[in-house]
Parts: C-alpha cells; sequence; structure tokens
C-alpha cells in the first residue's frame, strides 16, 4: 500500500510539473542497466527503512503514549529533517526554504500513514518507492543529488520555483502543494478512524 502511495504521489507530481513545462521527457534511456537497476531498489530499500526505523519507529512510536501527539509527530520530522539538512549545502536560499517545507510535509504523510495503519511498514514502502522511481526509473535528481542508472531520461528546464532547480522536485513549489494536499487528507482520515475507535 506505501509503495503503491509513494509511486501516485510522485506521478502526480511530475505530472503536475510537466504541464508546467519546467520538465521535460527525453525518451526513454538508451543503455538501460537492469542489474544495476535492482541493486540500487534494494539498496534505497535499506536506506529508506532504515530512516523509517529511527524517525517513526523509535521516535514517533515511542513517544506516541507519552507526549502529545502533535509533539510526538514534530519530533519525528525534526529528526527526519534534521537528518537531511546536509544536502541543501550549497542551494540557493529560496530552494532551501521550499526543501525544506517538502522535507517536514513529507515526514508528516509517513506519521499519518504509520499512525492510521499501525504499521511503520507503509511508510518505509512510500519512501522506498518515492526516492527509487524519483532517481532510478524518471533520471530526476534526489534531494539534490543526481541519478545513476536510470530507465526514463527526464530534464529539468531551466531552474525555477516549479521543478526545484538544482534541488530537484522536493524542492518545487508544485511538490509541496501536492504533498500538503495528501497530508491534510491523511491527518482528517486519521481522526476519522481514531473517532470510529473510540465509539
Amino acid at each position: 500500500v506505501g509503495a503503491l502511495i509513494g509511486t501516485v504521489l510522485l506521478f502526480v507530481c511530475v505530472s503536475a510539473i510537466m504541464l508546467t513545462g519546467s520538465i521535460s521527457f527525453e525518451g526513454l534511456s538508451q543503455d538501460i542497466n537492469t542489474s544495476m537497476l535492482l541493486l540500487m531498489l534494494g539498496g534505497y530499500i535499506i536506506q529508506s527503512a532504515a530512516e523509517e526505523f529511527l524517525c517513526r519507529g523509535l521516535v514517533l512510536c515511542s513517544l506516541k503514549d507519552r507526549v502529545p501527539m502533535p509533539v510526538a509527530i514534530a519530533a519525528s520530522t525534526f529528526v527526519f529533517t534534521f537528518n537531511h539538512w546536509g544536502n541543501f549545502i550549497g542551494s540557493e536560499p529560496q530552494y532551501i526554504f521550499l526543501g525544506f517545507l517538502c522535507l517536514i510535509i513529507i515526514s508528516c504523510i509517513f506519521s499519518f500513514l504509520t499512525l492510521k495503519t499501525k504499521s511503520i511498514w507503509t511508510a518505509c514502502g512510500l519512501h522506498s518507492m518515492w526516492n527509487f522511481c524519483l532517481s532510478c526509473i524518471l533520471g530526476l535528481a534526489l534531494s539534490g543529488k543526481g541519478a545513476s542508472a536510470a530507465l526514463i531520461d527526464m530534464k529539468s528546464v531551466g531552474k525555477n520555483l516549479l521543478n526545484g532547480g538544482k534541488y530537484g522536485i522536493e524542492a518545487s513549489l508544485v511538490t509541496g502543494m501536492v504533498l500538503a494536499a495528501a497530508s491534510v487528507l491523511l491527518w482528517f482520515s486519521y481522526k476519522k478512524d481514531s473517532k470510529e475507535r473510540q465509539v
């Protein structure tokens, strides 16, 4: 479920940015390395799961029954964003601001999914597929880092707030709006489930 949500969210963001002309589709890559793609998938699954076990498993789940839920989510989000802060080195201020904002929102999505499904694996699936598809399927920058082996050749057109500049779509105004909408929907869905369980 998490992997499906992550894939859909990413493709909605990229499609919306493409409509603005800020990302172009160049076709399929001519030199596709299947072995490398599989290795990268395994790597992203491990890396993403490790981050989720720290931020959602250790921080969020250990605090949620001891402090108010917003405090537990904020603590988890702080740890998550702190781990990514080094990726902004060399970025321009506007992209740092938008990238930081997107980090906060996606971290909230991971937290709401974990709380709603009562499983950290949903967040792991979303996290890993977002990273893998963005970098290895679409060939776009992931948190400021260029893609390695990619299935599709996509390029940012210029540097602007719609495509996130050098940092990539994770510092895009469009991505921020899509993620914010998804976050609000997940929060209300979680709150609705909580009320139903209390009845």
